[in-house]
């Protein structure tokens, strides 16, 4: 198989080099280590991996947290059911977990395109070396392109999945932050019952003015990390959009982008 992928890439080399296209491509642009990548790619076809039909075994295909792909995903949607379904936690936590969860979800999907594209490659292949020489030199080619197309999806992927981090922190902190607030709005509960009830309970009034003043210091207290919520936000934005549209950046650089994005 490694002289396969050998003789694939000069191949692949020799005709962007006819076509001029090479001095479009980036100094820096590497498929991924394309002769040792070890993917179905470049499985025989008995391997345990590859099933009939050119079908890649899911068992083999690992997401980004190093667990099969199909389990990854599978959690994922069980994640959004649940996000969309049976929500828990206040809303401020709720709404940036759904952010967290379907950014999960568009991640997931590239994963999937790259290990189908890197699985397809393979299939280019087999099927071109019983064809005659002028068809198995075109699906050579092809094999060499949609492993990179594939590779690129899985690059693409992988930053996807990095550009969540910075809402996952900005979650943690909402999360720690949520019993001062729960305890802001039981003050603020007690407070418009006492009002309601009017003259009805005795002490009211006096009930009241205590309330509204540990209202007021609870609300001193936390202005410091209410502040410090707020730039979080914002920086979770920024740092996760610069992330996204670097990767975006560098998949539309490429030469092989087509289909991608």
């Amino acid at each position: 198989m490694e002289s396969f992928l050998g003789s694939l890439q000069n191949k692949a080399q020799h005709a962007l080099d006819k076509s001029g296209f090479a001095s479009k491509i980036p100094a820096n642009f590497q498929p991924a280590n394309f002769q040792t990548h070890t993917t179905a790619a470049q499985q025989p076809l008995n391997a345990p991996g590859h099933q009939g039909g050119g079908k890649p075994d899911s068992r083999r295909n690992s997401g980004s947290s190093g667990r099969p792909f199909i389990v990854d995903n599978i959690t994922q949607q069980l994640r959004a059911l649940h996000n969309q379904y049976a929500p828990q936690g206040p809303p401020d936590v709720r709404y940036v977990q759904v952010l967290v969860t379907n950014a999960k979800g568009v991640s997931l999907d590239y994963q999937g395109v790259g290990r189908d594209a890197q699985a397809l490659s393979k299939d280019f292949y087999l099927w071109g070396q019983e064809q005659e020489e002028d068809v198995k030199d075109v699906t050579d080619r092809l094999a060499f392109v949609t492993f990179a197309h594939g590779n690129l999806a899985t690059n693409l992927a992988n930053e996807l999945d990095a550009a969540r981090a910075p809402f996952k922190n900005l979650r943690e902190i909402l999360t720690k932050a949520a019993p001062r607030k729960s305890q802001l709005q039981a003050i603020d509960a007690q407070i418009k019952t006492l009002q309601t009830s009017g003259g009805r309970n005795p002490g009211a009034e006096t009930k009241i003015a205590e309330l509204e003043a540990e209202r007021r210091r609870r609300v001193n207290e936390d202005e410091p990390m209410e502040m410090q919520i707020a730039t979080i936000k914002r920086n979770a934005i920024k740092e996760s959009e610069e992330i996204r549209w670097k990767a975006v950046k560098e998949v539309r650089r490429s030469p092989f982008d087509l289909c991608i994005l």
